[in-house]
């Protein structure tokens, strides 16, 4: 049996997301419903900051910064924004 994520968006990550045209969205989703069975997954790139198991993956052009809560089992999406104005 396979330990499941709990998905979440931080306030200002979701309205971000909403705010995307539908083809990202639908692209971005992938990846984020992936994040659900292993956040730890390849591509994910660990962002150094003062809070811990802070990650990055892309898609496309797009970057989704999650944060991993494995005591709650939850994944909690910080930001999602084009490469350029990721970081």
């Amino acid at each position: 049996m396979s330990v499941r994520y709990s998905i979440f968006f931080k306030p200002s990550a979701k309205k971000a997301f909403d705010k995307l045209p539908n083809e990202i969205k639908s692209q971005l989703g992938v990846k984020i419903e992936s994040l659900k069975i292993y956040p730890y997954q390849k591509g994910a790139r660990k962002i150094i900051t003062t809070t811990k198991n802070v990650f990055r993956i892309r898609s496309g052009k797009y970057r989704i910064i999650y944060q991993i809560q494995d005591g709650e089992l939850v994944v909690l999406i910080l930001r999602v924004a084009h490469r350029s104005k990721a970081y």
